[in-house]
């Protein structure tokens, strides 16, 4: 790896391949949604693409690499995110820095052929100006989430590119929960230890952080001669869900903050039950689909939905 530009900004061409950008480009396009915050731009996380795109690896492996040789900044998750720029739209000059989820290494990789669009330049601040990044398709620019950087106006044409970010964990902020036939002190001899982490980037943890996580919340234990089902997700995600909601509000914490989430609604949870049965159903495990379809018509009933998690036949 060359630093061919100022200390604190990296640049390079040629990390990824014009076919692996137009993969990502293809890809990112069915799952794109408004970014209202940075003047209506559109964005698509990474993690929602199937399969995950072997590409995101290999910027991953590198911002983990520039910030190694360059900065040595404190870095545990990193969020992918494919960004479009449409005629018009811009991100005026800011830093990342500071910002709730530790922001401490950013990363943009050119995914558009540079003859499609005009104007949308990233410009990263030398402290005395303002630094180019390469328009060629797969070039990149990593940089510390501290320097001043923007993307000028789009004038014409769209502009897609992979951004990474490289954030510091907050596993204190994170919390752990027991759920299931453990839980709920009716665990077979065959049955699963199934925890949940929920928080801030929880999804992005390293599998270190995961790992020194799950031990201080006593999982090793609990799991011993058993299969570990785990479920990570951010709270927001997670609370979205009613059934993950109602794993939370029955299950046993373990570990960090505990998660006051309200009572799902009796319908929304029905449908989701309903939704898992399918699944089930589909894969062939035809008596785990018939519990869910039976917590389906049970809230459909108006029964309490804690009351349901706390029944025996709840799924393990």
């Amino acid at each position: 790896m060359t630093n061919d530009g100022p200390p604190a900004f990296w640049r390079g061409s040629g990390v990824l391949t014009a076919a692996e950008c137009e993969e990502l480009v293809q890809a990112a396009e069915f799952g794109i949604y408004r970014d209202d915050v940075v003047r209506e731009t559109w964005r698509a996380e990474a993690w929602t693409l199937t399969p995950w795109p072997a590409a995101a690896e290999v910027v991953v492996g590198l911002a983990a690499a520039a910030n190694s040789e360059f900065w040595h900044l404190p870095c545990d998750l990193f969020d992918v995110e494919l960004k479009r720029y449409d005629t018009g739209h811009r991100h005026p000059p800011h830093r990342d820095a500071g910002t709730p989820d530790r922001c401490q290494v950013q990363m943009s990789v050119q995914l558009s052929d540079p003859d499609s669009y005009t104007g949308g330049d990233l410009l990263v601040s030398s402290g005395d100006d303002w630094v180019p990044g390469y328009r060629d398709r797969g070039a990149a620019a990593v940089f510390p989430a501290s320097a001043w950087h923007q993307v000028t106006e789009i004038t014409s044409g769209h502009r897609w590119a992979l951004i990474v970010t490289a954030m510091e964990a907050r596993v204190e902020a994170m919390s752990v929960y027991l759920r299931g036939s453990l839980a709920r002190g009716e665990a077979r001899p065959d049955s699963d230890c199934d925890v949940l982490v929920v928080g801030p980037g929880a999804s992005c943890l390293s599998k270190d952080k995961l790992d020194g996580l799950l031990a201080d919340a006593g999982v090793d234990q609990l799991s011993a001669g058993r299969r570990l089902d785990l479920v990570v997700g951010e709270k927001g995600e997670l609370a979205d869900h009613p059934i993950h909601v109602t794993c939370i509000r029955t299950g046993r914490h373990l570990h960090g903050p505990a998660l006051d989430l309200p009572l799902p609604d009796s319908e929304a949870y029905a449908q989701a039950a309903s939704v898992f049965a399918e699944e089930l159903h589909a894969r062939g495990d035809h008596q785990d689909a018939a519990r869910w379809e039976e917590h389906a018509a049970r809230a459909r009933s108006g029964e309490h939905l804690d009351s349901i998690a706390k029944h025996p036949s709840w799924p393990s």
